[in-house]
């Protein structure tokens, strides 16, 4: 948090766009731009996270947000939601990943959007800021960002939650200075 505070340290509040949003409060990296006056679309396809959401951010004007799974490309996707409240925040359209953690839970069909449909949504060329933390699939999403539309974005954060972040750096270095944290 106190790295993308810095990145836009004396700057007036911009916009952005958090794919893996969770309920907005616990863990997030978007709450205190919001609260500061950043615009944000926030994503979130966990039910129950997504309904915190609701209740937290619900009819603001300066927050969109979007009840599905972000995939590289858009299709309907099973998502395995774990239980309990020191897991379900691990919750993924990746069987493997959520099942990881060996704690029971529920799965069912969500809506995903692809990253280019989420970017249409959210206004690509306005973002200034992307985090991506989507269990399982951050560096999926990261590989499909389309760069030469996102002129505007300063900071990407992206979660490395399976090992692959070189694949994550790759994608991206050609267009930011790369930090790993």
């Amino acid at each position: 948090r106190e790295f993308i505070a810095q990145a836009f340290s004396g700057q007036p509040p911009g916009r952005l766009l958090e794919i893996g949003a969770y309920d907005g409060t616990t863990s997030s990296l978007s709450a205190a731009l919001i609260a500061a006056g950043w615009s944000a679309v926030l994503v979130e396809p966990a039910a129950q996270a997504f309904s915190r959401l609701l209740c937290r951010y619900g009819g603001q004007d300066r927050v969109r947000l979007v009840h599905a799974a972000v995939l590289p490309e858009s299709k309907p996707a099973t998502f395995w939601e774990c239980s309990g409240p020191a897991h379900d925040q691990l919750s993924s359209t990746v069987e493997a990943f959520a099942r990881q953690w060996h704690v029971a839970g529920q799965s069912y069909l969500v809506k995903s959007l692809s990253v280019a449909e989420l970017l249409d949504f959210a206004g690509a060329e306005t973002l200034d800021l992307i985090i991506v933390d989507a269990e399982g699939v951050s560096v999926e999403i990261t590989k499909a960002l389309p760069l030469d539309r996102l002129l505007n974005v300063k900071v990407v954060v992206v979660e490395s939650d399976t090992g692959q972040m070189d694949d994550a750096v790759a994608a991206i270095s050609p267009w930011y200075d790369v930090t790993v944290i």
